[in-house]
């Protein structure tokens, strides 16, 4: 199954009292091992010279034994070839063909790449789409999900995704449930562990794409 699923699963089970627990052992604390798992393959990748340009929960399989795989490497660009590659492909949903060398599903996709000036996909580029995957751990659903495609590449473009919704005053039952004094308390849910919600926001700089968490 991939990623996507997983998350779905956990969070139908999670609200504001804690993360739940599926009955094939599914957690909070699994899917981000499952996100290590990729960042490690990712990191390989790119210490080779290969960009994946897809970067998504979809993209990401769990086997039965565990077993964490990066598929559909379709669109990934050696570095060395890159001035042989093709023009804009889009997935996951609606396409679009536009000047510039903009590959993947638009939700995922770094501002930059969005805004299809001539900027051309990086290691930047793909630490933003992964922390587009941890910020789907941690939130469950995308904001954008039901714009049309323009509108979703504009937004992307001019705004990137908002920042996890949180807040820090939780009753007093909810804190010492969790005894944890270092959690995020969600607004829309589960409470987030302070130090997630920073990398997230480190994977997700839109402003200076090279102050991105590169470990």
């Amino acid at each position: 199954h991939s990623l996507s699923e997983y998350i779905k699963q956990v969070h139908s089970i999670s609200d504001h009292h804690g993360w739940g627990q599926t009955e094939n052992g599914w957690n909070l604390h699994r899917l981000i091992s499952v996100f290590y798992d990729v960042t490690k393959a990712i990191a390989y990748a790119h210490e080779v010279g290969v960009l994946h340009r897809d970067i998504k929960s979809d993209n990401i399989i769990v086997g039965s034994l565990g077993e964490v795989i990066v598929v559909d490497w379709g669109l990934a660009l050696v570095l060395s070839s890159e001035e042989n590659q093709p023009t804009v492909e889009l997935t996951g949903g609606e396409s679009e063909s536009r000047a510039g060398l903009v590959c993947g599903t638009p939700i995922y996709l770094a501002p930059e790449l969005a805004r299809m000036n001539g900027t051309k996909a990086n290691v930047y580029t793909e630490i933003y789409s992964l922390g587009v995957v941890l910020y789907e751990i941690l939130v469950g659903q995308f904001p954008y999900s039901k714009l049309k495609l323009s509108l979703l590449l504009q937004t992307i473009a001019s705004q990137g995704l908002p920042n996890i919704p949180t807040h820090s005053e939780v009753s007093r039952e909810t804190r010492d449930s969790i005894q944890d004094h270092e959690h995020y308390f969600s607004s829309f849910g589960a409470p987030l562990p302070f130090e997630l919600v920073k990398i997230c926001e480190k994977a997700l700089e839109r402003g200076q794409p090279v102050l991105r968490a590169q470990n």
